[in-house]
């Protein structure tokens, strides 16, 4: 019995024929449809043999150096992630990561990926590039240098010198480079004058930079920035054990102007007749906030200097504790000062004397043509036999409210006292 189509009978018999003419059933002469997916990225191993580049071995003893800078221009070539095994990798040079010819790298990594050696011991585990003492007059252990960075990611390793004293520069340096969002994460630095350090170049350096849990030890300083028009840089919960006479965060060159933040500092310096730092800005214009930590045997919170132009900014050092102030140096410095107009903000911070030693707080003198104000605000002072008087707090440029000074026998109160204009 013949029988015409409903409706409902129609419209499956269309649908079916467009699904045919798109190639999406089976049998369809067109080709078949299929769901496009994000492509994972391509990883090269440090010891296994990859693309007839030799294999690291990660002993401790053999040199690395060629087999690790290989794979890192192998894998800058593609785009690619570097891991590396657990091992501790000798080297004998510094090992560059460069994008020659105004190229750019997106998307490269460095992953570590049994977690840092702080020791550098084979026998501990972990990942360790470690490099040797012939290496002494090398400029870094690791350098970003040349070229343009997108998106690029180093983590989970340890950078150690084996050069005595701290003679080896820079543990992760980055120079002449142009980067976007570049990602430090669990880095160890150890035995360098400077942990973490970015350096001037031909181009705009660092738009964007994030560390997280890094740490220098038995460094002079854990971060510097010298580099030209470096915005938007940011810590999370990073730290230092660093040499008397260190700084935790230099910054500051001729026409810089960034953001720098740091959440959750560490900060311990090594005890001695040298001063220990937490911020030197050698002549910045921007803006530059310290928030939440503790900091053992700091000698001055700020030391800064002026530049060749007038700097203007604001640094904010909040809800920090110094520990173990001895009076030996200023709390406040400035020096060689040329229209410098900084707003300096010291604001519900602990600053705690020697235990037994009850030094009198001291501020350097603000010399001649500079303008900056610092103000300390609810903050505690303990163990301490005197605050700077009204002279002193003029001459630094310097103002007290709501801080308390507590010496274990009385308790005074300071409100609006010690205004410098």
């Amino acid at each position: 019995m013949n029988m015409k189509p409903n409706g409902k009978s129609r419209l499956i018999a269309a649908v079916a024929a467009f699904a045919v003419g798109l190639g999406l059933v089976p049998g369809s002469s067109a080709q078949q449809a299929v769901p496009t997916q994000q492509a994972t990225p391509c990883r090269i191993s440090a010891k296994a043999a990859v693309a007839d580049l030799p294999p690291a071995v990660g002993d401790g003893k053999a040199d690395d150096t060629e087999a690790l800078q290989a794979r890192i221009d192998w894998a800058l070539s593609h785009a690619a992630v570097l891991d590396l095994e657990a091992g501790t990798y000798l080297i004998s040079r510094t090992l560059r990561i460069r994008q020659p010819n105004g190229h750019s790298a997106l998307g490269f990594e460095i992953n570590g990926l049994a977690g840092p050696n702080r020791d550098g011991d084979p026998s501990r585990g972990g990942v360790c590039i470690l490099l040797a003492k012939t290496a002494a007059d090398q400029p870094a252990i690791l350098e970003l240098g040349e070229g343009n960075f997108r998106d690029t990611t180093i983590s989970n390793l340890a950078l150690i010198s084996q050069v005595p004293g701290a003679a080896t520069p820079v543990g992760l340096s980055m120079a002449d480079t142009g980067f976007s969002h570049l990602l430090l994460q669990n880095i160890q630095v150890r035995n360098v004058d400077t942990a973490f350090k970015i350096v001037e170049g031909r181009s705009r350096n660092g738009e964007a930079v994030d560390m997280y849990e890094c740490q220098g030890s038995d460094c002079r300083c854990f971060y510097s920035n010298s580099a030209g028009q470096a915005f938007e840089q940011r810590m999370f919960g990073c730290s230092g054990d660093l040499l008397n006479g260190g700084t935790f965060v230099r910054i500051g060159a001729d026409h810089l102007g960034f953001n720098l933040d740091a959440f959750g500092v560490s900060v311990s310096f090594h005890r001695g007749p040298l001063q220990n730092t937490f911020v030197r800005n050698n002549g910045v214009s921007g803006c530059v906030g310290l928030w939440g930590g503790r900091v053992e045997l700091c000698d001055t919170v700020l030391s800064y200097t002026g530049g060749s132009f007038t700097c203007t900014g604001i640094v904010t050092i909040r809800g920090i504790e110094f520990t173990d102030y001895n009076g030996a140096h200023p709390l406040i410095q400035a020096t060689n000062i040329s229209n410098t107009q900084w707003t300096n903000l010291v604001e519900n911070c602990s600053v705690d004397a020697v235990p037994n030693t009850h030094p009198k707080v001291i501020f350097g003198a603000q010399p001649q043509g500079d303008k900056s104000r610092t103000t300390f605000q609810g903050c505690v002072f303990r163990g301490m036999s005197a605050l700077p008087d009204a002279r002193e707090a003029k001459d630094m440029g310097a103002v007290f409210r709501d801080c308390r000074s507590d010496d274990g026998n009385d308790h005074n109160v300071l409100r609006d006292v010690n205004i410098g204009n």
